[in-house]
């Protein structure tokens, strides 16, 4: 499920215009998303690093967007589709509140796959920081 790439664009479904994001950014946009009731579902099936870098990344995220928003619903949305998480592929394109209830819903009724789509946003800045630690070994 790990998406290559630290940096993803990520594409407004009103525009061609693309939101350069870190995976745990994108991670911790959909985790603010679902919802506590959503997310302690989940919480178990990170590892305490994947915890600590969302945390935080949603500490210093800032001000997000409606669009930003909106189109880490739809790539969270097509991605499970696509990979026959959850059938839900209608929703994306209806309203915001309708993609995000969907996705609450999906999430309640698979929290595993969710948190396999966001563990592997989060393993992004892992695989970064192993990689850059061996272009950079200590002396």
């Amino acid at each position: 499920m790990n998406e290559t790439g630290f940096s993803k664009l990520v594409k407004t479904s009103d525009s061609n215009k693309a939101i350069r994001l870190t995976g745990p950014q994108k991670a911790a946009i959909l985790f603010a998303e679902l919802g506590k009731a959503v997310t302690d579902q989940m919480t178990a099936s990170f590892t305490t690093k994947q915890l600590h870098v969302l945390r935080n990344t949603m500490k210093n995220l800032g001000p997000i967007n409606v669009k930003t928003e909106i189109a880490v619903l739809e790539q969270a949305l097509s991605y499970g589709t696509k990979n026959g998480l959850w059938d839900i592929n209608s929703a994306i394109k209806t309203d915001v509140a309708r993609r995000s209830t969907t996705l609450r819903s999906a999430a309640s009724s698979n929290p595993s796959a969710m948190a396999g789509l966001i563990s592997s946003w989060l393993d992004t800045a892992e695989n970064n920081e192993d990689k850059s630690d061996k272009d950079n070994p200590e002396e």
